[in-house]
């Protein structure tokens, strides 16, 4: 979302594999369905502050509270637009 010029079909790839994953172990053990919810604002700091690391970037670029929906994190037809302060 945040490095538009890096996006590449291994980028795609990466995240729809791990949404794959995430529905198979939901699949396999139905009582974590709501697990994804119950930690996702916890994955949402480790993400950013990942991501600040990995571009260099400060992390008061990336927002405090997700953007999306943890259910739109697991949809496969869901795909990040661009903040609209760095869309050109």
């Amino acid at each position: 979302m945040y490095q538009p010029v890096n996006r590449n079909s291994h980028w795609v790839g990466t995240i729809l594999e791990e949404r794959k994953r995430i529905a198979r172990v939901i699949e396999g053990s139905p009582s974590l369905e709501r697990y994804p919810a119950v930690v996702f604002e916890e994955c949402h700091l480790a993400g950013r502050l990942l991501a600040a690391k990995e571009t260099g970037s400060d992390l008061t670029l990336f927002p405090r509270r997700p953007p999306f929906s943890s259910k739109q994190v697991q949809d496969v037809e869901y795909m990040p637009r661009e903040p609209r302060s760095l869309a050109r």
